[in-house]
């Protein structure tokens, strides 16, 4: 999995720019996890040489609507957001451009196989679209996990976590991938992070 990090600066000479830090979240966002899969980590580490000179700030947010009784189907949406080197959100209101802006339309139906996930619901096919009309193509997005245009995944909903589970890639491994909430037929997810990249030549000049 992704290896994530928060970032401080420190220096004993000369005045910087103050630490990046990652800020808490505000508290309307129920679905933002601290400690289970894909961490958002508050802390501040000092970081040593060896470490990649630029980090990955991302945001995904998105929800589910099923309909049907018992749900037989479900639509909802994915938005992704991604910023070399400074916030998603943009908390410092630098109103420097995104450099990954993309939606995906969901649609699922349900797997007659059941979920193996301990406390799960049933198992979902959820199908991701690229949504045209997004700010960015998603050749611009880093995030290594990011669907594909047309993938389609196999997920589902343990209600007593608050947790979206992956059968990763179709391995039957199931890992807990969105913290969500579910409120009636709605269930609304996301997670925030931050990952230390390598631009490589041509992308850090």
């Amino acid at each position: 999995m992704t290896l994530l990090l928060a970032l401080a600066a420190c220096t004993s000479e000369e005045p910087t720019a103050p630490p990046i830090v990652v800020e808490p979240e505000p508290t309307e966002r129920p679905w933002v996890d601290t400690g289970i899969f894909r961490p958002q980590d508050t802390a501040q580490v000092t970081l040593g040489d060896d470490v990649p000179a630029n980090i990955l700030s991302i945001e995904h947010t998105g929800y589910w609507e099923r309909s049907g009784t018992p749900y037989d189907a479900f639509v909802g949406r994915l938005e992704v957001q991604e910023r070399v080197n400074g916030y998603v959100p943009d908390t410092a209101d630098t109103g420097d451009e995104l450099d990954c802006d993309v939606g995906y339309f969901l649609t699922a139906t349900p797997d007659p196989v059941p979920a193996t996930c301990p406390g799960c619901g049933p198992m979902w096919l959820v199908t991701y679209t690229y949504d045209i009309d997004s700010v960015s193509p998603l050749s611009g997005c880093r995030d290594p996990e990011l669907p594909h245009d047309g993938e389609t995944w196999a997920m589902a909903l343990n209600p007593a976590e608050g947790m979206i589970y992956f059968n990763y890639y179709g391995s039957g491994v199931w890992l807990p991938w969105w913290p969500a909430a579910e409120t009636g037929d709605r269930v609304d997810f996301g997670w925030i992070g931050l990952l230390a990249i390598d631009l490589g030549e041509e992308d850090a000049t």
